[in-house]
């Protein structure tokens, strides 16, 4: 019986499967079947770089959210994180990304779960929502989740920030030396 080498049969199967790059479907040997080029992940440093990757179709409406991610939180750094845009405002605020079909929109669970009510129509996971392409962005929600969770991380950093400072002493403590 041959040897089958170093790669199992399943290795083999995998790496015969297409592979998903943002924006374009791309098989083993790197053909995409998009008229685009995809992103190149490992390459993009910046959000506007990701966003030049991104199939012209889907470039404004990533521009649209940024924007309002800018909007709604000034002082947030932009960021590339996990290969996706992200907004950084003491700790990550929200991601989004570029999908086949829809964009990713990631403003971690707590996000989700608060309203949970005004994202009944989109599709929902524990700590996305799908924002399909055909619909229009939910600006008003968006923005309302963004604020959200900017209250959230400024609470979290200040709960931080008391935790650092030095307690006073009580009164009556062995300092004072009674017995």
């Amino acid at each position: 019986m041959p040897s089958l080498g170093p790669r199992s049969v399943e290795s083999r199967r995998k790496a015969d499967r297409p592979r998903r790059t943002a924006g374009a479907w791309t098989s083993s040997l790197g053909a995409a079947s998009a008229r685009e080029e995809p992103v190149k992940p490992s390459a993009v440093s910046t959000i506007d770089e990701y966003i030049l990757h991104c199939p012209a179709q889907m470039r404004k409406r990533l521009k649209e959210l940024r924007a309002l991610i800018a909007r709604a939180a000034p002082a947030a750094e932009e960021r590339i994180s996990y290969r996706m845009p992200c907004f950084y405002l003491d700790g990550v605020l929200v991601y989004f990304a570029a999908h086949a079909r829809h964009i990713g929109f990631y403003p971690t669970p707590s996000g989700i779960s608060a309203f949970r009510r005004e994202l009944a129509a989109y599709e929902c996971s524990k700590g996305a929502v799908q924002l399909p392409l055909e619909k229009a962005l939910p600006t008003a929600l968006l923005r309302k989740i963004i604020l959200f969770r900017k209250s959230e991380n400024e609470a979290a950093s200040a709960a931080r920030a008391a935790k650092k400072t030095p307690r006073a002493r009580h009164a009556g403590s062995r300092a004072t030396g009674s017995r």
